[in-house]
This record gives C-alpha cells, sequence and structure tokens, in this order.
C-alpha cells in the first residue's frame, strides 16, 4: 500500500501521498524521503510557507498541469514557492510563462496607446465614443471635445 502523507503548510492540511510529492527528482521532498519513510503513521509534516499557494505546487506535482490564468501576480507567487520547493520544471515553465504575460501586457498597452494618438486629432464637435478591448473585455467611455493640436485632449470615463 502507498504511504499517505500528511501535510501542513502554514496551517492549510494536506492529504497526499510520498510518491505524488517525490514524483520528479531532486526537489525539496526527494531530498527528505528518508525522513518520510522513518515516519510514524499519521505523523503530519508541518511546512512554513503559503498553504494556498501549496495547492498549486501539490496539482503540478500530481498531473504536471497549472491552472492560474493570466494573473501576473498568482504566477510570481506560485514560482517564488516553485523555487523554495527546488521544483525546476514548474519554475521553467513560470518563467517562460510569466515573460508570456508581460509581454502580452506591453502589447495591449501599446494597442490602447494607439487608440489615445487617433483620438488626440482635431474634432469639431465633442462626441461620446464606446471602446470596448477585445483582448480585455474591457468597455470605456470616451469624451472627444473640440481641441487644436496644442491643446489636444480627452477623457475617459472608465479604466481602461
Amino acid at each position: 500500500m502507498e504511504s499517505v502523507v500528511l501535510i501542513n503548510v502554514g496551517g492549510v492540511q494536506y492529504t497526499t501521498t510520498e510518491t505524488t510529492l517525490c514524483t520528479i527528482e531532486d526537489t525539496y521532498f526527494t531530498a527528505r524521503r528518508l525522513l518520510m519513510d522513518k515516519m510514524e503513521p499519521n505523523t503530519t509534516i508541518f511546512i512554513d510557507r503559503d498553504g494556498g499557494r501549496f495547492k498549486h505546487i501539490l496539482n503540478f506535482l500530481r498531473s504536471r498541469t497549472l491552472h492560474l490564468g493570466d494573473d501576473i501576480t498568482l504566477h510570481q507567487e506560485i514560482l517564488e514557492e516553485a523555487e523554495f520547493f527546488s521544483i525546476s520544471p514548474l519554475v521553467d515553465h513560470l518563467t517562460e510563462r510569466i515573460e508570456e504575460l508581460k509581454e502580452q501586457k506591453a502589447k495591449a498597452k501599446m494597442n490602447d496607446n494607439r487608440w489615445i494618438q487617433a483620438l488626440t486629432k482635431i474634432v469639431e464637435t465633442p462626441t461620446r465614443l464606446q471602446i470596448q478591448n477585445k483582448d480585455r473585455g474591457v468597455v470605456s467611455s470616451v469624451v472627444v471635445r473640440p481641441c487644436d493640436f496644442q491643446d489636444a485632449s480627452f477623457t475617459i470615463d472608465a479604466d481602461f
């Protein structure tokens, strides 16, 4: 029968197996394999890390997949944990994904700047425009007022 391991990570309880924890070589867990082998049944291992983040680490060890969406901050937080637990494939994956997300964010910002440039042209009468950012699904209301090239201005009513 496979050895069940009880883990308390920052106050959050997890139950898994030694096989799952040691599925990737040269990690925090494989370095502690002998300790786990000598533990009494139902002994809980305490790890002083963020318990909420650990679920992503454990899911990666179980299935080699992550479901973090496009949140750069969450990716960076899980990267921090992956580095602590020395899970090289996860560190590599997250590092690449964070760079992709940063590039996507920069591209979206550049597209937003094109709208700003287009709207600063001369306008004869005040005009309200609805703009939808397809990448982020954000709709903004923009009021463009008459202006000249020296004092081009407009306001954006919503965070775009």
